[in-house]
C-alpha cells in the first residue's frame, strides 16, 4: 500500500519538537494502516457454492463427496436427480435442493438414516428423503433449519420420519412428512430436547404420530395433521411448557 505523501520541511521537524511529535504520530498511524489493508483479506473466511449432479457436469456426483469437501458456511446446491448417500454432516452448511418434488434421496428400503446432522446451524431445504429407517436424524445439534423437505415412506426397520435427540432451538418449518413409520417408530419422535419450532408442517397418514419425551417448551403451530392409523396423534411424556395452537386435525383418533 502507499504512504500518504507526508510533505514536511525537515529543517522545521529538527527545530521544533511538537513538528517531529506529529510526523512521527502520522508515519505511525500510516504504517499501521498500510499493515491493516495487507493483513485484512487474509483474516477473511469465503464461503463457497459446491454443486452436486448426478448426470456430471458439476462439482460432485454424489451428496456425501460434496459434504466431505466442504468447510463452514458453505452452500451446497444439489441439482434435480434421485441419490442414494447416507449423508452425514458434521459442518455448518447449506445444504439447498434445487426442488422438493425431484431432488430424491432414495434409501430403497435397505435400512439406514438418510440424513444425520451431527453440528449446530445447518440448513436443509428442498429435498424428497425416502424409504429408509428414517428420513433425518438431528443428534446434540442446535439452531438448525430444516425447510421445505418431503419425507415419506420412511417405514424400514422402525420407520421415522425425523428424529430429534438432544436437539434444542430448531425450525422444523413447511415439510410434507407422509406415510412413514412401522412397528415401533413414530412419524416424529422428539426426546430430550427443548424449545424447537414446528410450524406450517402437514403430518398426516402416517402409522404413528408425534411423540415428545422428556422434552420442554416446545411450539407447535399452524400444522395441519392428518389421519394416523394407530396410537395419538400427538403424545407428551414426562414433558411441561410445550405450546399447541393453530393447528388443524383431520380424522385422527
Amino acid at each position: 500500500a502507499l504512504l500518504p505523501d507526508f510533505r514536511i520541511n525537515y529543517g522545521q521537524v529538527q527545530e521544533g519538537g511538537e513538528m517531529r511529535k506529529i510526523f512521527l504520530l502520522m508515519l505511525f498511524a500510516a504504517l499501521m494502516l498500510a499493515n491493516v489493508i495487507v493483513i485484512l483479506p487474509d483474516n477473511i473466511v469465503k464461503a463457497n457454492i459446491i454443486t452436486v449432479d448426478d448426470s456430471g457436469g458439476s462439482d460432485f456426483f454424489k451428496i456425501q463427496d460434496a459434504v466431505n469437501f466442504s468447510n463452514v458456511g458453505d452452500t451446497i446446491f444439489v441439482y434435480n436427480g434421485v441419490y442414494h448417500d447416507r449423508i452425514q454432516i458434521n459442518n455448518q452448511i447449506s445444504l439447498i435442493g434445487e426442488n422438493r418434488s425431484s431432488t430424491i434421496v432414495d434409501g430403497e428400503y435397505k435400512g439406514g438414516e438418510m440424513c444425520s446432522v451431527y453440528c449446530d446451524g445447518v440448513e436443509i431445504s428442498g429435498f424428497t428423503f425416502k424409504r429408509s429407517a428414517a428420513g433425518m436424524h438431528l443428534i446434540s445439534a442446535a439452531n438448525c433449519v430444516i425447510n421445505n423437505n418431503r419425507i415419506e415412506s420412511n417405514t424400514n426397520a422402525g420407520g421415522y420420519g425425523l428424529i430429534l435427540d438432544s436437539a434444542n432451538s430448531n425450525n422444523i418449518t413447511n415439510n410434507i412428512f407422509i406415510n412413514n413409520s412401522f412397528g415401533g417408530g413414530n412419524c416424529i419422535s422428539v426426546s430430550n430436547s427443548d424449545n424447537n419450532l414446528f410450524n406450517g408442517n402437514n403430518i398426516s397418514n402416517n402409522l404413528h404420530g408425534v411423540s415428545f419425551f422428556i422434552s420442554d417448551n416446545n411450539i407447535l403451530k399452524n400444522n395441519i395433521f392428518g389421519y394416523t392409523e394407530h396410537f395419538q396423534t400427538l403424545k407428551f411424556s414426562v414433558c411441561s411448557g410445550n405450546k399447541i395452537f393453530h393447528n388443524n386435525f383431520i380424522g385422527s383418533p
